[in-house]
């Protein structure tokens, strides 16, 4: 067995103008797709190398915003320099973590593909590319809470609506807080 081990063929090798690559347990690479130092390999049936070029790699991300621009949440990486024409496939609502913009709060308004607008679908799938794609999920607010601040009193109260937010741009009427020695207009 050490004689085998010390002997044994590993790596590339030629015969008959033909490469051939020897794996660390001594077998041919056959009917197979390898990367093997930069470049990918096609192996046939009797493991023939056939060279298919230098592999390119790529990394996808993902970014949360407001129609602003200002973080709303912390973005993702969905392919991290990984091989071009690597599939990825994302669905931000069956996303756990991004759950909390799919609300009564926030709305999907668009989807940007490196600054270019590219759709209002929540899905993006695609292959990576060499270089990297960044993927900004673009939010608009649609309601908020009312902060009421009274002046000369030190006083500050929010109203939210029971907790659903009032719709913004909509005339919305609430009752202020009766406060003793003061009164409203």
């Amino acid at each position: 067995n050490k004689i085998v081990n010390e002997n044994k063929v590993v790596g590339w090798r030629s015969y008959s103008g033909q490469k051939y690559y020897f794996q660390d347990n001594g077998k041919l690479f056959r009917n197979t797709t390898k990367v093997i130092d930069k470049h990918k390999w096609k192996f046939n049936s009797i493991g023939q190398a056939t060279d298919l070029g230098e592999v390119k790699y790529g990394t996808v991300s993902i970014e949360y915003v407001d129609t602003e621009g200002n973080p709303i949440l912390n973005g993702k990486v969905l392919a991290n320099n990984v091989e071009e024409d690597t599939p990825y496939n994302y669905d931000v609502t069956k996303d756990p973590y991004a759950a909390k913009l799919n609300t009564n709060i926030w709305r999907l308004k668009k989807v940007q593909k490196n600054n270019q607008d590219v759709s209002t679908n929540p899905v993006i799938s695609g292959k990576v590319v060499p270089g990297k794609v960044v993927y900004k999920f673009v939010y608009e607010k649609v309601t908020s809470d009312i902060r009421v601040k009274y002046v000369g009193t030190g006083q500050e109260e929010t109203l939210d609506n029971g907790g659903k937010g009032y719709e913004i741009g909509k005339k919305v009427k609430v009752s202020p807080k009766q406060i003793p020695g003061y009164h409203t207009d």
